[in-house]
């Protein structure tokens, strides 16, 4: 070492190593914070491709929704229409009139010479009243069903949206 700096200033020789010791804590400190950056930029991207994957989740269960509310609402109507049916064909008029029904003769009520629902005795009748109320049974059952299908897509909806912008507030 001391052949190496044979006939050298001190004093420069002591300036040079101070300012490579300061090249090398500036490089140390850049480095920190390059892999703040990196780590700041790779979370970005995580973000980004979460909030994309949630914006994807949203518009699906959105599509879901809308198509499940047209099948609730289709069998919702269906159901009121089969409960009208049940409840009126329980009537005693409506049964009178339906043991008086005579295929091919026209009916006294609509004009109409096909009657799919005659029956001519109390048990066909009381058997044909039962499968109503059978059909609005499972069709009761089944509105009820998609109704509760259709109140968990909103709730499963809402809280992605809630997700959604609190990532993007993060982000």
């Amino acid at each position: 070492h001391r052949k190496s700096i044979q006939g050298q200033d001190s004093f420069k020789l002591q300036e040079r190593a101070m300012s490579l010791k300061g090249r090398i804590l500036m490089l140390n400190a850049a480095q920190s914070l390059w892999r703040r950056i990196s780590t700041g930029y790779a979370t970005l991207d995580e973000k980004q491709r979460l909030l994309t994957e949630l914006k994807l989740h949203v518009a699906h269960t959105e599509q879901n929704l809308k198509t499940a509310e047209n099948e609730a609402g289709k069998t919702a109507r269906l159901c009121r229409e089969k409960e009208y049916t049940y409840l009126l064909s329980k009537g005693q008029d409506i049964i009178q009139l339906r043991a008086d029904l005579k295929e091919g003769a026209n009916c006294p009520v609509c004009g109409a010479c096909s009657h799919p629902y005659h029956s001519d005795t109390m048990l066909e009748q009381s058997k044909l009243i039962g499968d109503f109320k059978t059909e609005y049974e499972q069709l009761a059952q089944e509105s009820r069903s998609k109704a509760k299908n259709l109140e968990g897509l909103r709730t499963e909806l809402a809280e992605s949206k809630g997700r959604m912008y609190a990532e993007e507030q993060a982000l």
